[in-house]
């Protein structure tokens, strides 16, 4: 009777642990889940905005937007009809004084944006570039598997291709991600 008693009480004390468990698991859940909500309705905003708004003003307003869902430094470049090149539109998280530091600093990125614009980088609709483009995206990526050492560096930008139906019209550039981690394949 001694020994059922105690396996008892020990049971108890894993489901008990397993509960709490069980609870942590949930809040983390539902706090994932609201700051997506909250992410989903910046977006809807953007949209708001964009109906509402001058045209030359958006490319500001989602700048800002993506800032705030994590990115420390966001730059949405735009295509020069007149002379086909991608000039800077807006950005975010830069002082204006250090925009042009910063863009010369990776101008791996911005004098042939292209080169990058291929499968090897491809991370579902947009293309992370790792260290200057030397390393391609699929190259050793796991998705939600990343060694602990994996972790964002200072060049590595992930690309966003802003298109009309097939042309595109520009580039949202996303740098350093809040915690540091590299985005999944969602």
């Amino acid at each position: 009777e001694m020994c059922i008693r105690d396996r008892y009480k020990a049971m108890q004390k894993k489901l008990e642990a397993h509960s709490r468990n069980l609870k942590q698991l949930v809040a983390q859940r539902t706090r994932e889940l609201n700051d997506q909500l909250s992410n989903l309705s910046k977006v809807i905003k953007i949209g708001e905005i964009a109906l509402d708004t001058d045209p030359e003003k958006i490319p500001s307003y989602v700048c800002t937007a993506m800032k705030s869902f994590g990115w420390k430094y966001v730059i949405f470049s735009l295509k020069d009809n007149a002379t086909g090149e991608f000039r800077i539109a807006a950005y975010a998280g830069i002082a204006q004084r250090q925009i042009r530091k910063f863009v010369k600093d990776r101008d791996f990125l911005y004098k042939d944006v292209f080169q990058f614009i291929r499968d090897d980088f491809k991370i579902s609709h947009s293309y992370l570039v790792k260290n200057k483009g030397k390393t391609a995206a699929r190259k050793n990526f796991r998705v939600n598997k990343q060694k602990s050492g994996d972790i964002w560096q200072a060049d590595d930008v992930l690309i966003i291709p802003v298109k009309f139906k097939t042309k595109i019209l520009g580039f949202i550039n996303l740098f350093h991600p809040r915690g540091g981690k590299y985005p999944d394949e969602q």
